[in-house]
């Protein structure tokens, strides 16, 4: 469904109003929670960032001179408020992820508008990003995740345009920042795309390569190497049915330890592949439309949080702007399972302790992978339509277009 409306500035209010009224709305709710915009509360990592943060203030730099666990793409905005202020590093980290959080929703309109959307859909869209800080609350500005959502959205802004080197740039710097924005590459693999994702990726790491190689190799190998976090949807079926030994393990999860957990982090990167592959493939069967491309990219970015051996809290930011793009039962599913996320980042109850209730991280799981069957079977739907019509005798064709006409 298109929208109908008069000229060209008819058009661009028709975004550019929505998306005013979801930054103003999202503002306003992130000063709401705990850990909110002006909120005194340390939550998530902030603490860590801040001590990096003076520690790089005092010359001293990352992989060189102490361990940083992060991929180099997140040095720029944890460093970022202590050189602006140490003092006030709290509240200035968060006000930097308020504005990336207003570039990922202006990226994310500007994708409607290229799709088309319906008044309805951008209306939906606007007020779920908005309410967004309400259901993830001290998620949300407490971690630098949102840059790299910024840069994801932006990444699929590219490939919906046909842009498939900038694309793939933007794609290697969100790499740079979280692996998970690689996602992407299966839905565009061009040998173009693929060069400047490589190229982006590389610009990022080689500052941080120049100075400090072997604190650059064991950063990615710590995180690499990590086992099957707790939270994670295997780790948390363990957990559940009382299979699990948890021990705290770098960098910083709490995992679960064990033969049986070992195999089942295998199996989960193996289905988190596999799972991205399976949109990839759907993509190519379904017909090439600019709708199809942002429904695998989101469906992509779905099969990552879903399957992964790892599934921190804030790994739902990565969602927020781009699940109500394309579905409105998947971003209820979406909303309950960052309030559930939310009440145990607060302890409000805790699955992970003894005797806590596991289930819950279950059903929080299986929310997410509810998002990823729904976006699939909308692909599915459409390759299969597709198929059956490229196969159908000519006579139903015309029939068929007849009937539409």
């Amino acid at each position: 469904m298109t929208l109908t409306v008069g000229g060209t500035g008819d058009r661009r209010r028709a975004y550019l109003v929505p998306a005013g009224v979801s930054m103003v709305l999202f503002t306003v709710c992130c000063l709401v929670p705990r850990g909110g915009l002006l909120s005194g509360e340390p939550f998530v990592d902030i603490r860590h960032y801040a001590a990096f943060s003076q520690q790089m203030l005092h010359g001293k730099l990352p992989y060189r001179d102490f361990f940083f666990e992060y991929p180099p793409g997140a040095v720029p905005p944890i460093a970022l408020p202590g050189w602006i202020s140490q003092p006030h590093y709290q509240t200035l980290f968060r006000v930097e992820m308020l504005l990336f959080g207003f570039a990922a929703i202006a990226a994310s309109f500007w994708c409607l508008r290229v799709v088309g959307s319906s008044r309805l859909r951008v209306w939906i869209a606007a007020v779920a990003l908005g309410l967004a800080p309400l259901a993830l609350g001290p998620v949300l500005l407490n971690g630098y995740d949102l840059w790299p959502t910024a840069l994801t959205v932006g990444a699929i802004r590219l490939l919906l345009a046909g842009r498939l080197t900038a694309a793939g740039g933007m794609i290697g710097l969100g790499a740079g920042a979280k692996a998970f924005t690689a996602a992407l590459l299966p839905l565009a693999w061009r040998g173009r795309t693929i060069a400047a994702a490589a190229a982006g990726f590389a610009a990022v790491c080689l500052p941080a390569l120049v100075v400090g190689p072997g604190g650059l190799r064991f950063s990615f190998w710590t995180q690499v190497k990590r086992g099957l976090h707790s939270e994670s949807l295997g780790g948390s079926l363990l957990v559940a049915f009382h299979h699990a030994r948890l021990e705290p393990r770098p960098p910083g999860s709490l995992d679960v330890v064990g033969g049986l957990a070992s195999a089942l982090a295998a199996v989960s990167t193996v289905v988190e592949i596999a799972a991205v592959l399976a949109v990839a493939v759907l993509a190519l069967r379904a017909p090439r439309s600019r709708e199809t491309t942002l429904l695998a990219a989101v469906a992509a970015i779905v099969a990552v949080v879903a399957f992964g051996k790892a599934f921190s809290p804030q790994y739902l930011v990565w969602l927020v702007p781009l699940v109500p793009l394309v579905s409105l039962p998947g971003t209820v599913l979406l909303g309950a399972a960052a309030v559930i996320t939310q009440l145990w980042v607060l302890r409000v109850f805790t699955p992970f302790d003894p005797g806590g209730p596991g289930w819950i991280a279950v059903v929080r799981n299986l929310l997410i992978v509810g998002i990823y069957a729904l976006l699939v079977r909308g692909l599915a739907r459409v390759a299969v339509t597709t198929r059956r019509t490229a196969t159908a005798p000519a006579d139903q064709r015309t029939k068929k277009l007849g009937r539409l006409a």
